[in-house]
């Protein structure tokens, strides 16, 4: 099937690289100025949280910059 869509494709996990997410974004996945939110399947959850929080993130800390926010959901 064709598809229109012209943005990422794969799993978001590759895009969470700091070096792949600069490159596709234009600036740093940075914790003092990023707010990351997931929400879907456990294991991808379980997997960008490790990148996240390897970069800098620090989980379920609310309202404050670099926090990291999930659910997971089937």
């Amino acid at each position: 099937m064709e598809s229109s869509w012209t943005g990422a494709r794969g799993r978001v996990t590759a895009l969470l690289d700091p070096h792949a997410f600069e490159q596709r974004i234009g600036w740093p996945l940075d914790p003092a100025r990023t707010h990351v939110m997931l929400c879907g399947n456990p294991q991808m959850i379980d997997d960008a949280q490790a990148i996240l929080v390897a970069a800098g993130f620090v989980p379920d800390r609310p309202h404050a910059p670099g926090d990291l926010h999930f659910e997971r959901y089937w």
